[in-house]
């Protein structure tokens, strides 16, 4: 019954977070808004004093297009969402979630090389993300857009998953 309500929680949440008029790639519309829609269910350990909540894409997607326009309806507990895009690996700044298109995943040991990724919660798109060490990794099933977590790699920088979010995830070996 609770994995029901959650479910229609989160069909509530991606209807009245993006506008569907107009809307030209519907997949990358739904991982926006699960994007969004994880910063109620993952608590990030560290306390952030900032104004704003900062989410980064790495890579050309338009994830990043609807995040915005998701960022100028929505805010993070009374924080503004800010949304930063990245080309390469070298630009990335720390941010609260950082998103990997399916182009960068490979770069992804490059980021951790570079930044100390504690309390940023790394989400990818493409299969194997996972075993690259990122925390939630966006897998297609059966025509449907699922997740699956890694709770190791969400340990290691901070992060915890609510036990809402977890009976969602597609099982993972990780």
């Amino acid at each position: 019954m609770n994995r029901i309500l959650t479910v229609c929680s989160m069909i509530f949440l991606y209807v009245s977070s993006v506008t569907l008029v107009a809307q030209t790639n519907p997949e990358s519309a739904l991982k926006a808004v699960f994007l969004y829609n994880f910063t109620k269910f993952v608590s990030w350990n560290e306390v952030d004093s900032s104004d704003a909540f900062l989410i980064g894409v790495l890579g050309e997607t338009e994830v990043a297009d609807y995040l915005e326009d998701i960022a100028m309806k929505k805010d993070v507990e009374g924080k503004r969402i800010v949304i930063y895009r990245f080309d390469k690996p070298v630009d990335v700044t720390p941010c609260n979630i950082l998103f990997f298109s399916a182009d960068q995943m490979y770069e992804m040991p490059q980021v951790l090389d570079k930044l100390n990724l504690n309390n940023t919660l790394s989400v990818g798109e493409t299969r194997g993300f996972i075993k690259l060490g990122g925390a939630i990794n966006f897998v297609v099933e059966s025509g449907l857009i699922r997740f699956e977590i890694n709770r190791k790699a969400m340990d290691q920088v901070g992060l915890t998953a609510s036990a809402e979010l977890l009976k969602l995830a597609t099982p993972t070996d990780e």
